[in-house]
């Protein structure tokens, strides 16, 4: 559904780009567009969309997208603990997935790589 949602999304900023006459353009307001990432490390379906339809979105629309990476997935606090449905690795590395957007100034040709290094374990 995510996967849908997104590509969906995406599609629908691209095709809106693309109809407006060239002498209109995007308005400089409604760039970049912003893309909401919900995903979890270690995850097989987020780390498959991931290496596949988003990265390809990215490496076609990088420059026209602000992406919000939110790795957090099924993760339960019990007992003021967080619990990870892939175990304690998972919540490591969306802990790791989170921090390196802003490390990285939120520069996403500077971060990519290392997303998709992520997806690749």
């Amino acid at each position: 559904v995510l996967a849908a949602a997104l590509t969906l999304a995406l599609t629908t900023q691209t095709a809106l780009a693309v109809r407006q006459p060239r002498s209109e353009g995007l308005q400089a307001s409604s760039l970049p567009v912003q893309v909401d990432y919900y995903m979890e490390a270690l995850c097989p379906d987020c780390a498959a969309f991931g290496m596949g339809n988003l990265t390809d979105a990215v490496f076609k629309l990088g420059k026209y997208m602000k992406i919000n990476i939110y790795a957090y997935g099924n993760t339960q606090v019990v007992d003021k603990h967080y619990v990870c449905q892939h175990g304690h690795e998972e919540c490591f590395m969306n802990l790791v997935e989170n921090c390196v957007p802003y490390l990285s100034n939120y520069r996403l040709i500077d971060y990519w790589p290392f997303m998709m290094c992520a997806d690749e374990i």
